[in-house]
């Protein structure tokens, strides 16, 4: 029997995975995080010699010895998921639920998508990790400055393109910025081109790129594909988005690398590499 579970946030984009599913007619469990929580019962056996795992959810009897595959979707967990808990409880409850989930996930053989060290500590989503690393595997990445002088800023900013950034993260808005935000603390150079959204499941590498407001196919270089390689191996991903951008002379240059990877940009030739993936754990 081949049966998938899919352990999500209710996010834009595991939710249109589970309508592929449907579509293939695939059988597969949708597990939300708060299900997990308020809703499966679980029966954990760990030994040395063994590991017996079963999740009782509603009818379903999940027993991990027998998932085809699992996709992991899910991060963190918010203290919002354990209100129904003492207030001075919660803390320590979150903190053993978050344990459990990151040794359920990364014991399971079958997952995309575990959760690594760069993901707990957080340096994944700031972006001067992530340029960091990206040119440590050979991609070129933009210029950016960050300063608590907003006039040195503000002045430096005259001399380039640029996206404003309030904070280090790097879930931010790629346009171009027309003014230094008065809260801001650095800014990064702005690079006019068509955006390539590549996406890394395990070692298969797909992608599509943004022209004149279409999607299409992108057919990626084995410079690009070796690079992704380097940058996978680093960062001990297996399930990742990379967004480039491609100027007019061709150059290529790195703005992101998002462990949430929005399978929406190029959704049924996505999601059927990862339905492939799935099925062949």
């Amino acid at each position: 029997l081949i049966m998938f579970l899919i352990i999500h946030n209710q996010d834009k984009s595991s939710l249109q995975f589970l309508s592929y599913l449907n579509a293939m007619k695939a059988q597969y469990i949708s597990l939300t995080l708060t299900d997990l929580i308020q809703d499966v019962s679980i029966i954990d056996k760990l030994e040395n010699t063994h590991n017996e795992c079963v999740w009782k959810y509603k009818e379903n009897i999940i027993n991990f010895s027998e998932i085809t595959g699992l996709l992991n979707c899910v991060r963190y967990i918010n203290i919002e998921h354990f209100n129904d808990y003492i207030e001075e409880d919660q803390l320590y409850v979150q903190n053993e639920w978050w344990a459990y989930f990151v040794y359920r996930i990364n014991s399971t053989k079958n997952c995309i998508n575990k959760i690594t060290s760069e993901v707990m500590s957080g340096v994944i989503y700031q972006f001067p990790f992530i340029f960091s690393v990206a040119v440590e595997c050979g991609f070129s990445v933009p210029f950016y400055a960050i300063s608590t002088d907003f006039i040195w800023l503000k002045n430096l900013s005259q001399e380039y393109k640029f996206i404003s950034r309030n904070d280090l993260t790097s879930n931010y808005d790629f346009r171009q910025s027309n003014n230094l935000d008065n809260e801001a603390i650095g800014f990064i150079e702005y690079s006019e081109g068509n955006p390539i959204f590549l996406h890394i499941i395990n070692n298969t590498i797909i992608g599509c790129i943004k022209i004149n407001d279409v999607f299409e196919e992108y057919r990626i270089s084995s410079d690009i594909i070796e690079k992704c390689n380097k940058l996978q191996n680093k960062l001990n991903l297996e399930f990742f988005e990379i967004l480039l951008k491609q100027n007019l002379n061709g150059d290529i240059t790195l703005y992101n690398i998002s462990i949430f990877p929005n399978i929406t940009m190029h959704p049924t030739y996505s999601q059927t590499k990862i339905f492939e993936q799935l099925h062949n754990k």
